[in-house]
């Protein structure tokens, strides 16, 4: 409300301008606000997690043991981001299908066409192979983005590639 309407800085709703030429600029003009409802959406859920992550690896024996053998501070904090980005980025793996059900709302309050508005629209008109097909291709995405958290799972934390448990 405030950014569209009350101080005109971005559009309500829409993809492209219909004045415009419809290029990238103005598609990303037009992908402000949208983006910034689903990001702002989970961007203190997020924070708080890894906060809390950080604070608990503070307190694990081998930062004190690192102080104690005279490690510098920068390579402490290193180590203890690198151990706590771990979970993190698992958490963040797990909430991805979360933004699948947000951008049905956004594309709706947005009035943007895509997967979402193709959901709401099958679901109205009871066109089951759509509706099918649509869950089919957001289950798909959702699979792939799991496996490549699961990748970068291994590739960041040493104890998985040995095949140890976590």
């Amino acid at each position: 409300m405030v950014f569209s309407v009350q101080l005109g800085w971005f559009p309500s709703s829409g993809m492209k301008d219909v004045r415009g030429d419809g290029g990238l600029v103005d598609r990303l003009h037009h992908m402000v606000l949208p983006l910034s409802v689903l990001v702002l959406a989970h961007v203190g859920v997020f924070a708080r997690f890894l906060q809390e992550n950080v604070k608990a690896e503070k307190h694990r024996y081998y930062v004190e043991v690192a102080r104690a053998n005279g490690v510098p501070e920068r390579a402490i904090r290193k180590m203890i981001l690198r151990n706590a980005i771990i979970p993190y980025i698992n958490y963040v793996g797990v909430t991805i299908p979360s933004f699948f059900g947000g951008s049905i709302v956004v594309e709706t309050l947005f009035g943007w066409s895509g997967l979402g508005q193709l959901l709401v629209k099958a679901v109205m008109v009871k066109d089951f192979p759509v509706l099918m097909g649509a869950i089919l291709i957001t289950g798909v995405v959702v699979v792939i983005c799991l496996f490549v958290i699961d990748v970068l799972m291994i590739c960041l934390n040493p104890r998985l590639r040995r095949g140890g448990i976590v």
